[in-house]
């Protein structure tokens, strides 16, 4: 998986001797790699529009609440590994309603998260996206992520 080693190769570079005090993961992508899986990709059903590009934190936050799909958080493949964000439906399918279906390779590793928890970081935050909050000095890598079933 290009996305995993990439994630390893960034996870290394940035490990410190010491753990910062307070946190529980070094990195986001200490946190992808320990809490993060990965899923398969299939072409989004043609009942589901595409949102404005470069907008994935809120047009996959806006789908899951539209169609009750895991809100997923994460680093995907597509021309390089980039932080991104995505829906996965009932099957354990990613649904990405951002990239179109033309794009190179897909390959997808993240975190699965409720509705719940992705509306009160967003609105407390206020700004879209969950992981990446450095305004906040990155609250969800100090305590230890509690799986979605």
């Amino acid at each position: 998986m290009i996305i995993r080693e990439h994630l390893e190769l960034l996870a290394s570079l940035r490990k410190s001797p010491r753990r910062r005090p307070g946190y529980v993961y070094e990195s986001i992508e200490d946190f992808v790699l320990r809490e993060g899986e990965s899923f398969p990709w299939r072409e989004k059903p043609k009942s589901v529009r595409f949102g404005r590009q470069k907008e994935c934190f809120k047009n996959a936050m806006h789908l899951a609440i539209e169609t009750g799909w895991t809100y997923c958080e994460g680093y995907a493949m597509g021309y390089f590994p980039t932080m991104h964000a995505w829906v996965v439906d009932d099957e354990g399918f990613v649904i990405d309603n951002t990239w179109r279906d033309d794009q190179p390779a897909r390959e997808y590793l993240g975190v699965r998260m409720t509705e719940d928890f992705v509306t009160e970081t967003v609105l407390a935050k206020g700004t879209y996206g969950v992981i990446e909050d450095y305004e906040r000095r990155f609250p969800i890598l100090k305590q230890q992520w509690v799986a979605v079933a």
